[in-house]
């Protein structure tokens, strides 16, 4: 099994770098990595009891890569790795069985192409302005140092989201077990967004625009907890997103909105919730969850993100149930130099059940080191600085 799943892996990505057409010249967008820590991540509820976990992630890694080949096609990498361990107390202590830190080793793998659809497919449906080869460059602009082009075009995409973790339990007796999922993604969707925008500070995350598309999901493999089911999900869905430059309102700054709507369709799946929810649930249900974010640059230094979202899960099942969720979170990044962020994070989580449910607050600081790869041998203030 686990040759087979490599095999796919290896395969893919190998499509994935050879779609990209060898007689037109590739440009590098994005090429850069991010190696930190979060030195704590505490929460805690407040109930009579209060429950708290507290955990440490250390190290925690990032990998983005992104190269475009003007309007035939786009590909997209991101990766995530890092290796968490965390202790769950009740009242202060921990529960019989339980006194030592669970262990969490986890991996994502996200490698995904865009094949952009010519205009002319669409002008036999739809009157159109003529186009040309220099339209996907046309709303290009220059932000700090990095050229942000502006895609406006449908596209077909193609993806193999991979996600992987070993998991060792807090309780002593429990032995410790691999979860694993890889799935087949398929989107059409039209983009007219730019994105990588700097105002002041390196966060240089800022966007705007719009990203809609619709999309399936076949589970190719699952691992839930050491076992293997024998039915695998497939979903079909749709997701929205628009990015606003809210400069005229709070200089330097961006909110955006999205919705998402899902389907789960096979009817013997197994959907594993967090244990707050619900340990286990098998057969279709509906997942549809929205959201905002807002981000600003306050100077060269200092950066503040918030984001609040919501989710319902509405399962299918003989009383109709839901498991709802709602999170808001608010994050202060502040960079002593351009490739460090030292940051400070606040939020809460809240299950929506019917009773009376506590609210979960957390808190967290941590710490990252960006290198752009792009930049390595150039002078800070060159063409191609990131920040």
């Amino acid at each position: 099994m686990k040759k087979n799943i490599v095999f796919i892996l290896v395969l893919s990505l190998a499509l994935c770098l050879t779609a990209q057409r060898r007689e037109v010249e590739t440009e590098i967008l994005v090429n850069r990595g991010e190696a930190g820590a979060v030195l704590p991540y505490y929460s805690f509820d407040n109930a009579d009891e209060p429950e708290s976990v507290l955990s440490f992630t250390i190290p925690h890694v990032n990998y983005q890569l992104e190269t475009v080949q003007e309007e035939v096609n786009k590909f997209l990498l991101d990766a995530e790795a890092g290796f968490e361990m965390f202790k769950r107390t009740v009242d202060g202590n921990a529960p019989e069985g339980e006194d030592r830190f669970a262990f969490n080793f986890f991996a994502d793998l996200n490698p995904r192409i865009r094949f952009y659809i010519p205009n002319e497919v669409f002008e036999r449906f739809i009157k159109t302005e003529e186009s040309t080869v220099d339209d996907y460059w046309s709303g290009s602009t220059y932000v700090g140092d990095v050229r942000a082009p502006q895609e406006n075009k449908w596209y077909f995409g193609l993806g193999l989201p991979v996600s992987y973790s070993s998991i060792t339990p807090q309780h002593e007796d429990q032995d410790a077990y691999d979860n694993m999922t890889v799935d087949i993604s398929v989107e059409l969707g039209y983009i007219d967004r730019q994105s990588n925008l700097r105002r002041l500070s390196p966060w240089a995350k800022f966007e705007r625009g719009l990203h809609a598309y619709g999309l399936l999901e076949y589970r190719v493999s699952e691992t839930i907890e050491g076992e293997s089911p024998d039915k695998l999900p497939v979903v079909f869905g749709l997701h929205a997103g628009y990015s606003y430059d809210a400069d005229q309102h709070i200089p330097n700054s961006m909110i955006s909105g999205f919705m998402a709507i899902k389907y789960q369709m096979q009817d013997q799946a197994v959907k594993v919730f967090p244990y707050e929810y619900t340990r286990g649930f098998q057969g279709t249900y509906i997942d549809f969850s929205v959201g905002a974010n807002f981000a600003m640059d306050i100077n060269e230094q200092f950066n503040l993100t918030a984001m609040v979202a919501g989710t319902s899960w509405m399962l299918d099942d003989y009383n109709n149930n839901s498991i709802n969720w709602f999170k808001f979170d608010t994050r202060m990044n502040y960079y002593p130099v351009p490739e460090v962020n030292v940051f400070f994070g606040l939020g809460n989580q809240t299950h929506l059940k019917e009773e009376s449910k506590p609210t979960d607050i957390r808190f967290y600081l941590g710490g990252v080191y960006t290198i752009d790869f792009m930049t390595i041998g150039q002078p800070r203030g060159t063409t191609g600085s990131w920040y």
